[in-house]
């Protein structure tokens, strides 16, 4: 598609009326500014503040979506349209963030809206761009130096920029529907999505050569003519839709996952299992490996937000569980604005909510997946098809390589990373393998549950992950797999029309060994609710592809001493007959060192951090005070950290955990320090 000429812009100024509707919200200043980035690109940037604020935190978002005659290129592209963009006016709106008292910062990459330089999809360029505006709304005069990122989908793969290159400044993120890997924008394992992705990249560009409005500055035409780079274009489409191997320098440059693990900066996640957009493996492999404080909704939903609201119902979230935005401004006043834990109360919020596909409820988890998962495994017959396309994930018809389990003896849920491991014989170079698991009901109905694809050449064994799922098998209801000769809803690559023999193989998924019997507070998705039936799978197919499944044993019911369980509806977190709650085990020690230093150890469970207290007793006092406090990452279930206090008296450590909201406590022994 065509962006508009920037002569029809010109032509369009002598017919247009001279004012437009101001977006600018309702007390608040709107100021415009410039910056460069690390390799001196200048950068366009849309302030907006509360009205005779001092200096206040900030909320930044920065992408390719804030031009202010729009955000998808010809598509929605107005020249009366007056700046700033409102792609987040739900911020505004519902959030009430300059009520709150920040201020918001909405930044262009490079080569979108007025910024210079050329887009680069994530490049090592763009990477730059947000190093340098968090920094840069770190330093202004107006900003305590403390700021948020927040974003969806492209913005909120640059907060995942934002996590790995540790700008000064970060000190939270709300990351919802992003990309963690380029690469997985485009592929998976080899095997390229769907005909629209190809015209991705083009996209992009037409969103880059999005002209100004009539109202827009000289400055902003020059940062606009500046940023407008055809040639660049090219290269960019060329390079996305012809490099289909992951270990290339270009691919490599924007897999942010090495740099983004281990990030401590507070952050709060949103993803959509069934998100064709981003793709439900874009959250996982950053999510699980943090050593701050996080959060997480997931659910079955697509590539939307969890404020956004329902088509036919506007006072309802589309994602079937309200309250996001809320707990969102909680997460960013706590770790933003600094508000005190007691007020914000972000502790109290569930670690995870999560919905079950197959319940199509949500529940609160202390961690995701869940910590007693245990993996079983069903074994995969052999067979032949040909790789071509003409069949679909969802609607089916099925065909391909069934293994399909007896019907089962108690519910089985599943949660977290199917890993699937085929011996493939075949006479093509290039072949697509394509895995989808099955629920099928007493119905003989199939209802899809992951899915995932790789590009093998030659024969030989082959190991790949489907997508992360939360879902129970009800009992009397069969596991399904199928190695199917095609996935045309998700996957468009070109077929190879060989033959495809599979030799046998495996399907290994975690289960979960204790019942969730506490839900939240939901409905189903929207999403949910639109889609198809399933497709019937015929007797005879289940009657000659039975396959051995290791059957987990029946999920027992919670317990005190197991990790991670969730609170029974209706009973108040960590109160009496709570027999659901979460209780990690937690243990301290306390040791004296030489110089005046303390040494405190002890175990947690891993990826969630524990808050450590030194706590000392003054002589002839009744209480202990804190003298010092550290959050410490959690390496193999164990945690360190190093106090200095040189006063006498007696001293303990106290280290706490929130999770699933419950609080957890362990205190060490206490050890006196005499007067020299």
């Amino acid at each position: 598609m065509k962006a508009i000429p920037l002569a029809l812009l010109a032509a369009a100024l002598l017919t247009l009326p001279a004012a437009a509707t101001a977006a600018v919200p309702e007390g608040t200043d709107y100021s415009e500014a410039y910056f460069a980035s690390g390799d001196g690109t200048m950068l366009h940037a849309d302030v907006i503040r509360p009205k005779n604020a001092g200096k206040t935190p900030v909320i930044l978002a920065i992408g390719p979506y804030f031009g202010h005659g729009g955000s998808q290129g010809a598509v929605d592209y107005d020249p009366t349209r007056e700046a700033p963009n409102e792609r987040f006016k739900d911020l505004w709106d519902e959030g009430h963030i300059f009520e709150r008292g920040y201020t918001m910062v909405q930044v262009d990459l490079r080569g979108f809206g007025a910024s210079e330089g050329c887009n680069d999809f994530g490049g090592n360029g763009e990477q730059a761009d947000v190093k340098a505006a968090v920094e840069w709304a770190a330093s202004q005069d107006w900003s305590t130096g403390k700021v948020g990122m927040w974003g969806k989908s492209y913005d909120g793969w640059t907060q995942i920029m934002g996590l790995a290159t540790k700008p000064k400044g970060l000190a939270a993120a709300v990351i919802q529907s992003p990309i963690i890997d380029g690469y997985r924008a485009l592929y998976m394992n080899g095997v390229h999505y769907d005909a629209g992705w190809y015209a991705t990249p083009g996209l992009y560009q037409n969103i880059d050569a999005t002209p100004p409005t009539i109202f827009d500055t000289p400055e902003y035409y020059q940062g606009t003519a500046k940023g407008t780079d055809p040639a660049c274009y090219s290269q960019n489409i060329a390079e996305q839709n012809t490099t289909s191997d992951k270990n290339t320098p270009f691919w490599q440059e924007r897999d942010l996952v090495p740099r983004a693990q281990g990030t401590d900066v507070p952050t709060l996640w949103s993803h959509g299992f069934l998100d064709a957009n981003t793709k439900p493996n874009n959250f996982l492999d950053v999510f699980a490996h943090q050593t701050g404080p996080r959060r997480a909704w997931f659910g079955q939903y697509t590539h939307v937000r969890p404020q956004d609201k329902r088509s036919d119902d506007e006072n309802m979230s589309t994602t079937g569980r309200q309250g996001f935005i809320d707990e969102a401004m909680r997460w960013m006043d706590r770790y933003v604005k600094g508000v005190p834990a007691a007020e914000a109360k972000v502790e109290e919020d569930p670690a995870v909510e999560v919905e079950d596909g197959a319940l199509q409820r949500y529940r609160a988890e202390a961690f995701w997946p869940p910590l007693d998962g245990a993996s079983h495994t069903l074994k995969l017959n052999g067979g032949e098809y040909v790789e071509q396309p003409g069949n679909d994930g969802r609607p089916g018809p099925g065909n391909g390589v069934w293994s399909i389990s007896a019907p089962l003896p108690h519910d089985v849920h599943m949660a977290g990373v199917p890993r699937v491991t085929l011996d493939v014989e075949t006479s093509g170079e290039n072949v697509n393998l394509y895995g989808i698991v099955y629920d099928i009901d007493d119905r003989r109905r199939a209802m899809l549950v992951s899915r995932g694809a790789f590009r093998q050449s030659g024969p030989g064994k082959v190991t790949f992950d489907l997508y992360p799922q939360d879902w129970t098998f009800r009992e009397g209801h069969r596991l399904g797999f199928l190695v199917a000769q095609a996935d045309d809803e998700w996957f468009n690559p070109p077929p190879s029309n060989a033959a495809v023999t599979i030799k046998g193989g495996t399907m290994t998924a975690p289960y979960l060994q204790y019942v969730r019997s506490g839900f939240l507070p939901s409905r189903p998705s929207e999403d949910e609710e639109n889609l198809p039936p399933g497709f019937q799978v015929d007797v005879e197919t289940i009657d000659e592809s039975a396959a051995a499944f290791d059957v987990p044993q029946r999920m027992r019911e919670p317990s005190d001493v197991v990790l991670p369980i969730t609170p029974a509806e209706g009973t108040q977190v960590g109160g009496a007959g709570n027999r659901g709650a979460f209780r990690p085990r937690l243990s301290v020690r306390l040791k004296k060192l030489k110089r005046n230093r303390w040494r405190v150890t002890g175990k947690a469970p891993a990826g969630y951090p524990p808050l450590i207290r030194l706590q000392r007793r003054k002589p002839g006092a009744k209480r202990f005070r804190t003298v010092g406090w550290r959050r410490p990452s959690v390496n193999r279930g164990s945690f360190r950290r190093t106090f200095k206090a040189k006063s006498p008296g007696r001293y303990r450590a106290v280290v706490t955990l929130r999770a699933a909201g419950v609080p957890v406590k362990a205190t060490s022994k206490v050890l006196r320090k005499r007067r020299r």
